[in-house]
């Protein structure tokens, strides 16, 4: 990596992990959709306040398409999900805040983790079944010739459009110009700080002079909530949510140089693989995860103030033979907000990195998803 200072140079005050240098990805633009509410400033102020509103985004504010669509896109917009909407409001602030310009548009990515379960609370067909069985006084099985012209007058004609989550990704990439090395996924969790990941990774490399990282999901469903209850897949207290969260990187000497504040910068990275555990990812995953970040980090004991994670006590006891993390506090935002698998990942990555810029200390960022998987951040003010 580029920079006078080395890989390797350490903060000599004290209390931090390794100066950032010219090459690290830094982010310089970030952006929220959560159920407290859309945009930085709203969610920032409500979880000062202390305020709690884990479940549907929808709730509190609608419609999630808060963007102003360039007109040459709105007949698109129509074919977007839930969850679509949402990453697209994520991004247009993170886009806007990072004052994302003079960079060329096959220089810059995009990388977007999405899921979005509504379809399976069977909303859409609710019209049609009602039309053909008479209000439902009649069973659905006794009318199937009359299912087929009533989904015709019923149905959306765009439903299984809007079902594609790649909709979405085409969309971002049309409207900000974003042809670079992009890339899609999706998960439950895991993914979204996966895709924070893989856009700070491809600034650092040199592989796009700017990234888009976003994390959007709509889980907070009946069907969905049900289902997960019965798993037992969430801690005692939290339940499925839904929302999005968008992070621009670009190197941080790029970024000085034209004239951007960085918010926070990308010290380490970690993936682990392991065998699932009933929650998620295993503790030796998480360990192995978290260690590889650390390492890149080059983090000793005391450098990093906080982890934030999706489940703290499976966090604290994965992590409690760390040496690095010896008494560092897990914390986590998903009571505050719910469970939104891919989105909450990378919104928690948004609000860690606001509050990187507060303290002198890293940060650790850990997610897992049910597969097995585990991913690790460590962050650092610019």
């Amino acid at each position: 990596m580029e920079g006078p200072e080395g890989a390797g140079a350490r903060d000599e005050a004290g209390g931090a992990v390794r100066r950032p240098i010219d090459g690290d990805a830094a982010v310089t633009g970030t952006g929220l959709v959560t159920p407290l509410g859309i945009g930085v400033p709203a969610v920032r102020a409500a979880l000062a306040a202390g305020r709690s509103a884990p479940g549907p985004a929808a709730l509190v504010e609608e419609p999630w398409l808060r963007a102003p669509v360039p007109p040459d896109l709105e007949a698109q917009a129509k074919f977007l999900n839930g969850s679509g909407q949402m990453a697209v409001t994520a991004v247009a602030e993170a886009v806007a805040s990072a004052r994302l310009e003079g960079h060329e548009d096959a220089r810059k990515s995009l990388v977007l983790a999405q899921v979005d379960l509504e379809p399976t609370s069977y909303a859409d067909y609710r019209a049609a079944f009602e039309d053909a069985t008479d209000g439902f006084k009649k069973p659905a099985a006794s009318v199937p010739e009359a299912l087929n012209p009533a989904s015709v007058r019923k149905m959306n004609p765009f439903y299984l459009l809007g079902t594609l989550n790649n909709n979405a990704f085409s969309f971002l990439s049309a409207w900000h110009g974003l042809r670079g090395s992009n890339t899609t996924l999706s998960g439950w969790s895991g993914a979204g700080l996966l895709a924070v990941s893989l856009a700070a990774r491809a600034v650092a490399r040199g592989d796009a002079t700017a990234a888009v990282a976003c994390g959007a999901a709509r889980i907070a469903v009946p069907v969905v909530r049900m289902e997960i209850e019965h798993a037992g897949l969430l801690p005692a207290g939290a339940v499925p949510g839904e929302g999005a969260g968008a992070l621009v990187f670009e190197r941080l000497a790029a970024a000085k140089a034209r004239g951007v504040t960085p918010i926070a910068v990308v010290l380490g990275h970690g993936a682990a693989f392991g065998p699932d555990s009933p929650h998620g990812a295993s503790p030796a995953a998480m360990r192995d995860a978290a260690e590889a970040a650390l390492l890149e980090a080059g983090a000793d004991a005391g450098d990093v103030s906080v982890v934030v994670a999706a489940h703290t006590d499976r966090a604290a006891a994965a992590l409690a033979g760390v040496p690095a993390l010896a008494g560092v506090p897990v914390r986590s935002w998903r009571l505050n907000l719910g469970h939104a698998g891919p989105a909450s990942d990378a919104i928690d990555a948004a609000l860690a990195c606001l509050v990187a810029a507060e303290t002198s200390g890293g940060i650790l960022l850990l997610a897992e998803g049910l597969d097995g998987q585990a991913a690790a951040l460590v962050l650092s003010r610019a």
